[in-house]
């Protein structure tokens, strides 16, 4: 009985729930989910909100377009401000 309790209070854990830093394809690196299948399973387990990563692209475009297809989850972009956009780049971090 303990079991069945447990995964009831389990179960809503991630309700509401914010993924802020989440890799997925496409990617230069292989990632175990791409972008539909990541918010998809995002928005089943009820998060509010996720963040996409990448370490060579912003996402702000797929999030962009992801937040259409797949409401009422949010979803945002973001830029990595590695050695690809110039480190610590306060401009690729505006246009971002």
């Amino acid at each position: 009985m303990a079991q069945a309790h447990d995964m009831a209070t389990a179960d809503g854990l991630l309700r509401g729930a914010w993924e802020v830093h989440v890799h997925s394809s496409p990617d230069s690196t292989p990632r175990s989910v791409d972008d539909v299948e990541l918010v998809t399973q995002a928005r089943d387990a009820g998060l509010a909100g996720l963040v996409l990563k990448c370490h060579n692209n912003p996402t702000t475009g797929r999030a962009y377009i992801l937040e259409k297809l797949f409401p009422p989850i949010r979803v945002f972009g973001s830029v990595c401000l590695n050695g690809y956009t110039g480190g610590l780049n306060p401009e690729a971090a505006e246009v971002a």
